[in-house]
């Protein structure tokens, strides 16, 4: 019997000739032995072996809506000498694969969802299959982060020219998402009729002029995001109520009455009276300039006052001198203030 050294012969990892001679020689048991030799000529044939993939698993298995998809490319390759194996495919429609395995298309619409299909390698004697799934993703709207912070009441008096409402922001589902290959830009627009508000295409509405008690009432904003995907552009809408709400600033009604002068050693009590039209609660403060400077009541010993609009002063004499003592109350949007000069003595 002839036996080979190793199990397997490669074919293609002889170098040369591809034919192997055999010389057999015989020798019979005689006393004068007498032997002869043969040759053999041992023809190695090649046995055709299969062709495979080699990045099969690294095809982009995501592709978006009208939005160009590309892979480059599908490869392969074949053992055997000389065999060129050549790639047929069976879809999709929207799908253009060439004979190097290059992959591109733009998917529509009507795309949306897997997309199966195989692709076929063949030397012309052996076909390889591979099923290949693509998942077209459908255009998302873009979205608010967040609409809770857009006020819905505002009060006159508390705004002021150019004071921003609120600074909104955005984001589109599909930027950034796996093997995303496009770009989705995202437009910002409001449709109102409200004549002291304005907004920019970075999100922000604010106050072009300060709304006033003539402004009272309500207005229905709405605030729209739309991306610029060809053929398929998505949008999100969001409705809300401006309400704006008549205020008037508190005004003082006894301050006339209010002394202008007093010794040393002596105590004054005066209720400072004052009334808001709308009854919304107030903040009432008293500062005392002293020359060029300025004080809170909590600052000096010899003053005092409290939230019901008690004022009590105990100078001593050296708090002699002029002062001015400037009122003020507040409904938190209007600020009413009114000074008075005032001597110790």
């Amino acid at each position: 019997n002839l036996k080979t050294n190793t199990n397997d012969i490669n074919y293609e990892a002889i170098a040369g000739s591809k034919e192997v001679e055999v010389t057999i020689k015989a020798t019979d048991d005689s006393p004068a032995s007498q032997s002869s030799n043969f040759l053999i000529t041992v023809q190695i044939v090649d046995v055709n072996e299969t062709p495979y993939y080699t990045n099969i698993n690294e095809v982009v298995r995501f592709a978006d809506e009208n939005i160009e998809y590309n892979f480059n490319k599908v490869e392969w390759t074949d053992t055997d000498e000389g065999d060129n194996p050549t790639l047929t495919h069976s879809g999709p429609g929207w799908l253009n694969i060439s004979s190097e395995g290059q992959m591109t298309g733009i998917p529509e619409t009507s795309d949306i969802g897997n997309n199966s299909f195989v692709l076929t390698i063949s030397d012309g004697a052996i076909n390889v299959q591979e099923e290949v799934n693509i998942e077209v993703r459908e255009n998302l709207a873009p979205l608010f982060n967040s609409t809770s912070s857009i006020p819905q009441n505002i009060i006159v008096g508390c705004w002021n020219v150019n004071q921003e409402l609120v600074d909104l922001s955005w984001y589109d589902p599909n930027n950034g998402t796996q093997n995303f290959a496009g770009n989705d830009v995202v437009s910002f627009s409001v449709d109102e009729n409200v004549s002291w508000m304005n907004w920019s295409e970075d999100g922000k509405l604010f106050c072009y002029t300060a709304p006033e008690n003539t402004d009272e009432g309500m207005s229905t904003v709405m605030i729209m995001l739309e991306d610029n995907r060809p053929n398929s552009s998505k949008a999100t809408e969001y409705q809300f109520d401006l309400t704006v709400i008549a205020n008037d600033a508190p005004v003082f009604s006894n301050l006339s009455s209010f002394p202008s002068e007093m010794n040393s050693g002596d105590t004054l009590s005066f209720n400072i009276d004052w009334v808001d039209p709308n009854e919304d609660q107030t903040t009432f403060n008293l500062t005392v300039g002293i020359g060029s400077n300025t004080y809170s009541t909590s600052q000096l010993s010899w003053i005092s006052i409290d939230q019901s609009g008690l004022v009590t002063v105990i100078p001593g004499s050296n708090n002699n001198g002029d002062k001015t003592f400037t009122f003020s109350v507040s409904d938190e949007c209007f600020t009413t203030q009114e000074q008075k000069s005032f001597t110790i003595q």
